[in-house]
């Protein structure tokens, strides 16, 4: 392809990247919000809608089929746990799955009675070998259990009349819980527990003062991290300090309330309660990149599928996928003229190029969760034909690549 072609190229993957922003994939579910989303084995799950739902690259395939049915919307959140998978719901109780969710069955023995608003499971964490559960009510809460015993036991040190353990997070071998009266440690895998100094860390007493309290929990690059309807902030040494780390968050009447936190590694990420913000920082918290553009709620959770960025909104029944310009959705230049059409097509469609050839490039189409499902190589000339095949009805991401370099990408939905 022509050198200046190339070079316009560059100009427009810029573009892409200047005008990121936050899109939707399917839902899981056409009438209850969708709640958490997670990851594992590079596949998405989400939790909400009264369900368990997998993602199959097109649509969700729902894991529960009614079993957490109820007469309100509850929220679901999945923690894979060993073998199991594990479902907190509101109002409904825990539920586990030893089968990848054909059949579920309540674990909820040695738990308290749990109802809608007054004693809802909280939080709930695996810290590979332990589970812990909390309850956003006072002296009914922390228990802990290996995922395949069959009833669970209270931790009777922080499970006080008046405290309220928000989450819990590993740290190197260690556990962390941070509840109404300050930062806990345990080096004994959660059997027992010792309160930090906890110097700066906000007294939080109300529990409706935390949305989603097990998100706000999480441990990056050897810091601990909590987010509370005071701010964000971060510890370096185990929990006896802390500093408040939400430097540049747009704040509601003064306040930064802290909706969801997560860490991929090498990035941490935040959203706000009142203000529907979502930040990234790429300095552990020194500075904030505003990553706002698109969202229409507060995320209730994050998470890393394939290297794409996804999100829940706790009060939308869309997933939401960060649009940072590498996938081509939203492609906001056409100065590279490339067409597809018919666009959307059931059998077959032709990709073509004005003014210019193809030379010897390869043609990579991937599903949204960016797994290849289709290359075709050595292309040459201006057009090229597209057979559906086996493909199933949805939306897919094409790239053309030439000498390794991506030179243009766009989306095509199938019938």
């Amino acid at each position: 392809m022509k050198k200046t072609l190339l070079t316009i190229a560059f100009i427009n993957l810029f573009f892409v990247a200047a005008f990121a922003q936050w899109d939707t994939i399917a839902k899981p579910s056409e009438y209850y919000f969708s709640n958490y989303v997670t990851t594992h084995n590079n596949e998405l799950y989400c939790g909400g809608g009264n369900g368990v739902y997998k993602y199959n690259g097109t649509s969700w395939d729902d894991l529960t089929n009614g079993t957490f049915q109820s007469s309100s919307n509850t929220n679901v959140e999945v923690i894979f746990a060993g073998s199991y998978i594990y479902a907190r719901t509101t109002a409904m109780g825990i539920y586990r799955s030893s089968d990848n969710g054909n059949t579920w069955e309540m674990d909820t023995v040695g738990l308290p009675q749990m109802s809608a608003y007054t004693n809802e499971p909280w939080s709930m964490f695996y810290d590979g070998t332990t589970l812990f559960v909390s309850f956003g009510y006072y002296g009914y809460n922390f228990f802990r259990k290996l995922p395949s015993e069959n009833s669970w036991t209270k931790i009777n040190e922080i499970g006080s009349s008046s405290s309220v353990v928000w989450g819990v997070t590993k740290q190197g071998s260690n556990l962390y819980a941070i509840a109404t009266d300050g930062c806990w440690e345990s080096t004994d895998g959660g059997q027992s527990w010792t309160k930090k100094t906890s110097t700066n860390l906000p007294q939080i007493y109300a529990q409706w003062h935390i949305t989603n309290a097990g998100n706000t929990v999480i441990t990056h690059n050897s810091a601990l991290y909590f987010g509370s309807d005071n701010g964000l902030f971060k510890s370096t040494d185990s929990g006896d300090s802390w500093i408040r780390v939400d430097n540049g968050f747009q704040d509601f009447y003064n306040s930064v309330g802290i909706a969801a936190l997560y860490s991929d590694g090498a990035n941490l990420f935040a959203s706000t309660r009142n203000t529907n913000n979502a930040y990234k920082s790429t300095d552990n918290g020194t500075t904030w990149t505003d990553l706002s553009a698109g969202l229409d709620g507060k995320i209730s959770s994050f998470t890393k599928c394939n290297g794409k960025l996804y999100a829940s909104i706790a009060t939308q029944k869309n997933i939401y996928y960060f649009n940072d310009g590498s996938s081509g959705i939203n492609d906001m230049s056409d100065l590279i003229n490339v067409k597809l059409y018919p666009n959307p097509f059931s059998e077959n469609a032709v990709i073509s190029i004005d003014n210019s050839e193809f030379n010897n490039a390869t043609l990579n189409i991937t599903s949204v969760l960016g797994n290849s499902v289709k290359e075709i190589k050595n292309i040459t000339g201006n057009q090229i034909l597209i057979n559906r095949e086996n493909l199933k009805s949805g939306i897919y991401i094409y790239n053309f690549k030439e000498s390794e370099k991506i030179i243009k990408t766009g989306k095509f939905v199938i019938k």
